[in-house]
């Protein structure tokens, strides 16, 4: 089975840069539109067929999956264990404020950082890894659109690197990334 994972494309939050809030289901930008159009061609281009289609619940995810699961007249199946990290209280800040309150952290300390009524890197990890072991239950190539933060949780456990390595592992809006769960690797194509 190969498992194609999708970084949603531009949405307006993505756009405004670290002064956008950390939580948002914000709709994509007209450039995520033409980066969720490029997807769809890219499978299309290289004869990729998709059997099934995933998508986290917010809408930036749903609206990059959509011309996928059209053209290969599937249904977007929205899966909430495929959603960014829940942050709590601190949902509201922006990147650029998160990043200060982060900044003295070593990267295991922030791995296991619960924020009130929030999860940890890693249970955002262990809600992503459940999810894919369902979506793996079935047979043909699956696509899974969700978020660069997701990302960069579940690809290096794919590939089997530590978390040290997530920076490795960042895509762009758009960006699609190849696993092979017979020969379990990862590779990130766009």
């Amino acid at each position: 089975m190969i498992v194609w994972f999708v970084r949603h494309g531009e949405s307006v939050a993505t756009a405004m840069g670290d002064s956008a809030p950390i939580e948002h289901d914000l709709p994509l930008t007209e450039v995520g539109a033409q980066e969720a159009l490029g997807v769809r061609d890219y499978f299309v281009s290289n004869n990729i067929a998709i059997s099934r289609v995933y998508a986290s619940t917010y809408q930036r995810a749903v609206q990059t999956a959509e011309p996928t699961a059209a053209q290969f007249g599937v249904t977007v199946t929205q899966t909430p264990d495929l959603c960014e990290r829940h942050w709590g209280v601190l949902a509201t800040l922006t990147w650029q404020e998160l990043s200060s309150r982060l900044a003295g952290m070593s990267i295991e300390e922030r791995y296991n950082f619960v924020p009130e009524n929030g999860e940890s890197w890693a249970q955002m990890e262990d809600r992503t890894q459940r999810a894919l072991t369902q979506i793996m239950q079935g047979t043909g190539d699956v696509a899974v659109f969700t978020h660069g933060g997701v990302l960069r949780g579940i690809l290096p456990a794919l590939a089997g690197v530590n978390k040290e390595q997530h920076e490795r592992f960042t895509m762009k809006t758009g960006g699609i990334a190849k696993y092979d769960s017979e020969l379990k690797t990862v590779e990130i194509l766009l």
